[in-house]
């Protein structure tokens, strides 16, 4: 029982988050952005699709196996791919929810100099799904 209390925040589990959420996804999220832009300009819709496929299928995948390792390293997990094997499949299908219309709209109307912005916007939405995924039993 919290007597009404907030429960206090986990900082260790922040952190953690931290970690990868302000020192490591925002440089791979601006190198992406750069190369992608640079090799697939426009808006139209060949190339919008080009970006998608290449954003949710090449990018994402090592993306998401590297949270889970890394968080499973910081969290000193014995195995350090039990949670990858469990988890990357459903988390893939609900990013691939998320992001194809969150960057179908990235790639069609905001503005090349603004996509790590709106990247990082939308990423704040995401990170909540992702640790809600984080805390579920697969």
């Amino acid at each position: 029982m919290n007597n009404g209390k907030p429960a206090p925040y986990d900082a260790r589990v922040i952190t953690h988050y931290g970690v990868l959420g302000l020192g490591f996804f925002p440089q791979v999220y601006y190198y992406w952005y750069k190369w992608l832009d640079g090799r697939y300009v426009g808006t139209a819709a060949r190339t919008v699709v080009k970006k998608l496929l290449l954003d949710q299928f090449v990018l994402t995948p090592p993306l998401l196996v590297v949270f889970y390792v890394s968080m499973s390293v910081m969290e000193r997990k014995t195995d350090l791919f039990e949670e990858c094997r469990n988890k990357l499949l459903p988390t893939f299908k609900t990013s691939c929810i998320f992001w194809l219309p969150a960057q179908a709209l990235n790639f069609l109307w905001v503005p090349p100099a603004a996509r790590v912005i709106y990247v990082g916007t939308c990423a704040f939405a995401w990170v909540n799904i992702l640790c809600w995924i984080k805390r579920q039993d697969y």
